[in-house]
């Protein structure tokens, strides 16, 4: 049932919607807008006038959300929100709001779908009725600074279903982002159906205990996996066009292919070198000196061209892992063959043969910057350049074509503050430094950039939901950079917070909110807030902040900081993790004493984190176990004398990260090296214990539930 309004509740219901939901809210920002006075007031019924068989999609799009808020179409309305086709640019639009209509120009389906994008962000998120709702009148023009704006997905180290795919190319969509490149095989699996290779799928798709695949990032003790069937493939790929996004597979060779060599053992390298097995060097690459390899990967290659409609494949040639190639009978033959001084050389070598089947299939080829090192390196490759920006320089040197997506400001599978689960190689990445990167500042030759590129690696993704927190909101700011010169920080949080938090949640999505970070000096705890206006609670007896709790407005002084406790309430209702203060290690290291130890994990630990970096005392070394430990497995910790102190303390995880944390276990101690008692478990991967009345040859880290991923351990914090 609708209800009335008097004439004066309708005017100031258009003022306050006027004042609240204008143009600050259209993303990305626009490159040209006017605002006049008046504004536009929707009525119940509405002519839609399409003018071009471009718009159909785009007008389908917008009827159907004006339709849920109570529009009627009707040919006699006197208002009317009108579609012509233009003479425009790619992917550009222009919009035209008066007292009576709504004016849309575009040239292609992309550029009509992106308007009523921004149209949508002119109108109230969670509104019931749109009857009333004023927007104002404008001039826009609008138009993409980058070509390609992509975002990266693997699908290899997580499997992903159609459903979620689509929910994401829609919100891809609404941020005009235009290209989906797929990382579709990796190590820990092969995603694509292959009707000339069907262990690809039925075998190397898979990973367990039974499985040529072992248990990897969170999969746990069972069977774990998927692919994509080419059906399933051909609808997102008619999906994805139908929003204006492409679709670019990737193919990785010749590293990153242990789901190939375990699913065709033949296409590896021989013989094998346990010595390198032993030592933790994966045997992960195609052996590229075999003739048969590259008919095989001919074969793929082709059936991938004729499934994806993109002109680019993306081959991949990344961190490829050559010690076997020095023991493979077959690569040193070919290296003498070919006068190579290297195996460097043969990689280039084989890059180059792939390079020319996929030109003879009538694409092009994509490949990460390694590729560079190849001064032979076809001019026609296009390089993402994602170790930083250097690689970039080098191949628009060289007048090679780059899609710019450097780590430290693109990699959103980067932790977005200390203690935040996600990688942290590159640094921290939050929305603010994603916002923060100039893609064309010191570079040369910007013609051969096509464009720029958020990556997500899944790594840390089998948590529920998580894949949303990584990319909301910082999909937002990158969206942004990609589509806009033109930017300003306090614009986009005005637009996010009067806006997009409330859409993103409208919508169902799990969203990072930003946390405060907080800072102890001198017994008294700081609060650094992302806005001045963020509504931060705290409390001080180590509960849970609510709505009850205090509000932060200054410094708060406290003794016991394990107690201090603080979050954010977002202005969509929304509460942020919460913060603490920072480790004691961080504020009180120079307390802790350094006492000799060996470690042994019992597990093989990664050689780049091995069991020797454990006992030096080095803050910033840790021992890393790349395989999940199992309920009665264990660590020891073995003193070269008998450790007397009064605190212990031990911290598992990367250093300043939550990534591969002590999940559930108990520690044990030992005076004597053979009888084992409980003295604490492990919370939050830290097991703390007071030990001033205990003489302890050994300490011993016992696994009561099989853990989920890796596990790290750092130095011990020792309290005489």
């Amino acid at each position: 049932m609708r209800h009335k309004r008097s004439i004066g509740t309708i005017r100031q219901f258009i003022r306050e919607r006027a004042r609240a939901w204008n143009c600050v809210n259209i993303i990305p920002k626009p490159q040209d807008v006017q605002v006049w006075s008046g504004y536009f007031v929707f009525s119940d019924c509405l002519k839609f006038d399409v003018k071009s068989s471009e718009a159909e999609i785009a007008c389908n799009h917008l009827k159907s959300y004006l339709e849920n808020l109570g529009v009627q179409s009707s040919d006699s309305a006197d208002q009317v929100i009108e579609f012509v086709e233009a003479d425009m640019a790619k992917e550009a639009y222009a919009i035209n709001v008066d007292s009576h209509k709504i004016q849309i120009k575009a040239h292609d389906s992309s550029g009509f779908l992106y308007a009523v994008y921004s149209i949508k962000q002119l109108i109230p998120v969670g509104i019931r009725e749109i009857k009333a709702v004023a927007i104002p009148l404008l001039s826009l023009n609008d138009f993409p600074r980058f070509p390609w704006r992509s975002f990266t997905l693997d699908c290899s180290r997580q499997f992903f279903s159609i459903e979620t795919l689509k929910r994401l190319f829609e919100q891809l969509s609404f941020y005009k982002i235009n290209v989906f490149h797929w990382h579709l095989c990796d190590d820990e699996g092969w995603r694509l159906e292959i009707d000339a290779f069907p262990d690809l799928t039925q075998k190397g798709a898979w990973r367990g205990p039974d499985e040529i695949l072992p248990p990897d990032r969170g999969s746990g003790q069972k069977r774990y996996g998927g692919f994509y069937s080419k059906d399933e493939v051909r609808e997102l790929i008619s999906y994805a066009a139908q929003l204006g996004i492409e679709i670019i597979p990737e193919i990785d060779i010749p590293g990153h292919s242990l789901a190939i060599v375990n699913s065709y053992p033949e296409t590896r390298c021989s013989p094998v070198s346990q010595q390198l097995l032993d030592k933790g060097v994966k045997l992960n690459t195609i052996c590229p000196s075999r003739n048969e390899n590259l008919v095989f990967l001919k074969q793929i290659l082709t059936e991938v061209s004729e499934l994806f409609p993109s002109q680019y494949i993306h081959i991949g040639n990344d961190e490829v892992e050559r010690a076997h190639w020095d023991n493979c009978e077959s690569c040193q033959k070919a290296i003498e063959t070919n006068h190579f001084n290297s195996s460097r050389q043969l990689q280039d070598h084989f890059f180059r043969q792939v390079h020319q089947t996929v030109k003879s299939l009538g694409k092009e080829v994509v490949a990460w910057n390694e590729s560079l090192a190849d001064p032979n390196l076809p001019q026609d490759t296009t390089i993402m350049s994602w170790e930083g920006v250097d690689p970039a320089k080098e191949a628009l040197a060289r007048e090679i074509p780059v899609i710019l997506c450097p780590g430290p400001y693109c990699y959103i599978d980067m932790a977005q503050g200390p203690f935040e689960r996600g990688h942290s190689w590159a640094g921290f990445l939050d929305m603010e430094k994603v916002y923060s990167y100039e893609p064309l500042e010191d570079l040369n030759n910007t013609a051969l950039v096509k464009g720029y590129g958020i990556c997500l690696w899944a790594e840390y993704l089998d948590q529920k939901d998580f894949i949303w927190e990584q990319i909301f909101p910082r999909l937002l700011a990158a969206s942004e950079v990609a589509w806009s010169s033109e930017k300003n920080w306090p614009n986009l949080m005005k637009r996010y917070k009067n806006y997009h938090c409330h859409d993103l949640k409208s919508k169902g999505f799990p969203s990072r909110i930003n946390k405060p970070q907080i800072v102890y000096k001198n017994k008294t705890v700081s609060l650094i807030k992302q806005d001045p206006n963020d509504q931060v609670y705290f409390s001080t007896d180590g509960s849970t902040p609510t709505q009850s709790s205090e509000v932060y407005t200054m410094p708060i002084s406290t003794d016991e900081l394990s107690d201090f406790k603080a979050r954010l309430l977002s202005p969509c209702g929304s509460w942020s993790s919460v913060s603490r203060v920072p480790n004691f290690d961080d504020i009180q290291e120079s307390q802790y004493s350094h006492y000799p130890y060996q470690i042994k994990t019992y597990r093989k630990a990664r050689y780049q984190e091995p069991e020797s970096n454990a006992g030096k005392g080095n803050r910033e070394l840790y021992v890393w176990v790349p395989t999940p430990y199992m309920p009665g497995e264990f660590i020891d910790f073995i003193f070269e004398e008998p450790l007397k102190a009064s605190h212990l303390e031990i911290r598992s995880g990367v250093p300043k990260t939550l990534r591969s944390l002590v999940e559930e276990a108990e520690l044990l101690y030992s005076s004597d090296g053979s009888d084992f008692h409980k003295i604490s478990d492990f919370v939050d991967g830290v097991s703390k214990v007071n030990i001033q009345e205990l003489s302890i040859k050994k300490l011993r880290i016992l696994f009561t539930k099989e853990q989920s991923e890796w596990t790290a351990i750092q130095e011990l914090l020792i309290k005489a």
